[in-house]
């Protein structure tokens, strides 16, 4: 949904709006981190060091759908990744990792402690974004768009560590 459009009323992006009135604010930072199944791991060479991720399988985002740039990030980590499932989604690509599709990145707040899921390279293999929340200035005067708008705010407030270890 676009804002601009006005098919929104508030949105969470990953790049604040450039143009237009909107009242815009940095929600936190986001960290990525490359995952993948105790199964996908067994079962294929060893990951030690960067050089080992070669000729592994990858999940992915639809390279020609990205919402973003800042989301080619295999390619920012230097890699030249085998996609072998790609997604428009995030969730779509937890779900693929979990079952042993292949390794991805994927955003902290998905891989809650009980999950399945091995963190690779943890030293090494992360990148950071920053998420945004935007409201056309019009809205944000409206009490509903404001309730969400606080909603947000607050549960980054409150649970830091599901974004990424510097928002403490």
């Amino acid at each position: 949904p676009s804002l601009a459009a006005r098919e929104a009323d508030l949105t969470v992006t990953l790049e604040p709006p450039r143009s237009g009135r909107y009242y815009v604010t940095r929600l936190t930072q986001l960290r990525y981190d490359l995952y993948g199944s105790a199964e996908y791991l067994a079962q294929h060479r060893p990951i030690r060091q960067r050089a080992d991720l070669t000729g592994h399988r990858f999940v992915d985002y639809v390279q020609d759908y990205l919402l973003s740039d800042s989301l080619r990030y295999l390619d920012e980590l230097g890699l030249d990744p085998q996609r072998v499932f790609a997604a428009t989604g995030m969730q779509a690509q937890y779900e693929a990792i979990c079952c042993g599709l292949g390794i991805g990145m994927l955003a902290r707040y998905l891989v809650q402690p009980a999950s399945p899921l091995i963190r690779v390279l943890p030293a090494e293999m992360w990148i950071e974004r920053v998420l945004w929340l935007a409201a056309p200035a019009d809205m944000f005067a409206r009490r509903r768009v404001r309730v969400v708008w606080d909603f947000l705010r607050g549960v980054v407030a409150a649970e830091p560590e599901l974004f990424g270890p510097g928002n403490r």
